[in-house]
């Protein structure tokens, strides 16, 4: 049995702007694009890292640290993983506004192990000498049945 956390209150949605920044790291397309033209690790590596430029993806990760937004998108998370810790699945309606956070959390994730200089940030934790999701992202994709790369049901960043 699925027991499913309710759809959030107007009050409970996600910022807009906040929504908008963690779409702006979202590239499935770039990643997807590396992952099928690359045909040697260092190939594909090397494929993302010139896709991601191209974007500018940089500028904007750029934009997102400097907006305050890794910081109030955890916060966020960190709410809904409280409020609804017993749940075992999050809504349709929650999950539109958490997946952008686990997305852009994947992104940084995926720019940071091609080289690319990321630094610290809210969305991350000390795992061992490594780092990993916050567990309240980790959670998302859990609980939303989270698919980065395949083309989503209901559209990540719309």
């Amino acid at each position: 049995m699925v027991l499913l956390a309710p759809a959030p209150s107007a009050a409970e949605r996600l910022p807009a702007d906040d929504r908008r920044m963690a779409c702006s790291l979202y590239a499935p397309g770039e990643v997807i694009s590396a992952l099928q033209h690359g045909d040697t690790y260092e190939r594909t590596m090397r494929i993302l890292r010139d896709n991601l430029q191209s974007i500018d993806w940089p500028a904007a990760y750029a934009r997102f640290v400097r907006s305050g937004a890794p910081k109030r998108l955890r916060a966020f998370a960190d709410r809904q993983a409280a409020r609804y810790a017993a749940r075992t699945a999050y809504s349709t309606a929650l999950c539109r506004d958490l997946n952008p956070i686990f997305a852009a959390a994947r992104m940084l994730d995926i720019a940071s192990g091609i080289g690319m200089k990321i630094g610290p940030s809210p969305l991350f934790v000390r795992c061992g000498k490594e780092r990993c999701a916050a567990p309240s992202i980790a959670a998302i994709a859990e609980k939303c049945d989270f698919l980065p790369f395949n083309i989503p049901v209901q559209p990540i960043c719309n």
